[in-house]
């Protein structure tokens, strides 16, 4: 995944090539086309007028939306698409003349963007940090950021045990902190279904796999991504010797990849707009 710039003063000249270029139906035409691509806003946009909204002040809350939440592709994706020169999004009329001026500056930020930009993983740097926005414990959003990196570490050198163990971990941590952000009644409710032998416990204490388990009952997380949480859930037993002798689990990069992955797929979907 590219980890694509789009600095404060590129989302200023976008919203207002969107705020004087384009009608309500048009942008909001736009978010939702980024957000089939990029699923990052829990819902559909609705035109400004429609709403009761003042477009000039519509497209910039939405892009600093996105820039606060930590997707970069979707604005970058959104900058492309209003340099286009198709012009999908634009009318040109009286009201909404197309606002050349403006288009061709984009472009060249993006071209220097483009030019100037790195190949390098999202697991890194600013990236991830905006992707540890949603975690209110600083001291625990320092562990996990750190965590990250010795992730990424562990993989440049093809340790893939210690990897998949500290997948495991930030993975525990990760859900274990969303869980507790929830209302007890919920969380409650939830566990005598999943567990109605099981006696009520603080999240803290949950194991690994109910955690997993609790996260997909109350919706945090996707069926398919439980599941892959759950086959990380197995290969943190690695740390078991005995247990990962009578099992034959053996780590390859491939696994490890899948775990690296399913931590920040994670991280943005609770980074999600709501």
């Amino acid at each position: 995944m590219k980890d694509e710039v789009i600095d404060i003063a590129m989302i200023k000249l976008m919203a207002k090539i969107m705020q004087e270029g384009m009608t309500g139906v048009k942008i909001a035409e736009l978010l939702n086309d980024a957000n089939k691509k990029f699923q990052f806003y829990k819902g559909t946009f609705q035109p400004p007028g429609q709403i009761q909204e003042r477009k000039e002040s519509y497209a910039q809350k939405w892009l600093n939306a996105l820039k606060e939440n930590g997707w970069n592709e979707a604005l970058f994706y959104i900058a492309k698409q209003l340099s286009d020169n198709a012009r999908i999004y634009f009318e040109e009329d009286e009201s909404h003349p197309y606002p050349k001026t403006l288009v061709k500056r984009l472009k060249e930020k993006l071209k220097r963007t483009i030019e100037g930009k790195q190949e390098r993983p999202i697991i890194h740097g600013k990236a991830i940090k905006s992707l540890l926005k949603g975690i209110e414990n600083e001291e625990l959003a320092d562990l996990l950021y750190q965590d990250l990196k010795d992730i990424d570490l562990c993989m440049s050198v093809g340790a893939w045990k210690s990897t998949l163990i500290l997948c495991g971990s930030v993975l525990e941590a990760i859900l274990s902190d969303w869980l507790g952000t929830l209302k007890k009644e919920e969380i409650s409710k939830a566990f005598k279904e999943l567990y109605p032998n099981k006696k009520h416990k603080e999240v803290s204490d949950y194991t690994l796999e109910e955690l997993i388990d609790m996260a997909e009952k109350v919706g945090l997380i996707h069926g398919y991504h439980a599941a892959i949480s759950d086959g990380i859930r197995n290969f943190r037993n690695l740390i078991h010797p005995n247990l990962a002798i009578r099992q034959q689990i053996k780590p390859s990069k491939a696994i490890a990849e899948i775990g690296k992955q399913i931590i920040l797929v994670i991280l943005q979907e609770r980074q999600k707009i709501k």
